[in-house]
């Protein structure tokens, strides 16, 4: 037998879908895509559909962020 896990009342994962995601980050979602296949982006699949959770994104845009400043990109 399976041990499911067990989720409090009230509380709920920050959990975007594609759409989301790009609207979220002011990009087409075909970017979104396009960075997926590349591996830029951190995301997880549930069967065929792509779902990125929100606080792993806001580290990724950070460390992004950082990163261009430390060139001087930004």
């Amino acid at each position: 037998m399976k041990k499911q896990a067990t989720v409090k009342p009230g509380i709920a994962p920050a959990v975007m879908t594609v759409r989301e995601l790009a609207a979220y980050l002011q990009v087409h979602p075909s970017t979104i895509y396009r960075y997926l296949k590349q591996g830029q982006i951190p995301g997880f699949r549930i069967d065929r559909n792509w779902r990125f959770d929100i606080n792993t994104i806001d580290e990724w845009r950070s460390q992004i962020e950082t990163r261009l400043f430390s060139q001087g990109l930004s």
